[in-house]
């Protein structure tokens, strides 16, 4: 099983290598400041893309807010021609925010999902590096 590299706070990333370690991440967020109720995720030593300026980007990563009452989720493909993707049936009709390391991000509406759910999509992400398929997802609409 590869490992995760996770992006959280303001301190160095952390490498996560197991599903108990990954699904606990979410816990910590949800339970963060609202400064920090995000974090991205990658495969750890991941081949970086080659081009552009996305230079030492891994080819997929997938980011998550979570609070108390849920979460949300996007997955990015840089090998893909349509890249972006969050997750959808969710229970908001507005646009909900979290912030990775104090810089606020948007979630479109129907993204906010139950935490378990979240946490499955981590575990799955762990284990295969791809958009997980145990919750449904809609394009990205920006």
């Amino acid at each position: 099983m590869p490992a995760l590299r996770a992006r959280w706070r303001d301190t160095d990333d952390a490498v996560l290598d197991t599903a108990e370690l990954v699904t606990a991440l979410v816990d910590q967020v949800a339970a963060a400041p609202p400064g920090y109720s995000m974090a991205q995720l990658s495969i750890d030593g991941s081949a970086p893309l080659a081009f552009g300026d996305l230079g030492d980007t891994p080819p997929t990563v997938l980011s998550f807010g979570a609070r108390p009452d849920g979460g949300a989720l996007r997955f990015v493909d840089y090998r893909a021609d349509e890249p972006g993707w969050y997750s959808a049936d969710g229970d908001n009709d507005e646009t909900v925010h979290y912030s990775l390391m104090l810089d606020e991000d948007d979630f479109p509406p129907g993204s906010r999902l139950p935490l378990d759910s979240v946490r499955l999509a981590v575990a799955e992400y762990l284990a295969t590096g791809e958009r997980p398929t145990c919750v449904q997802w809609q394009a990205d609409p920006w």
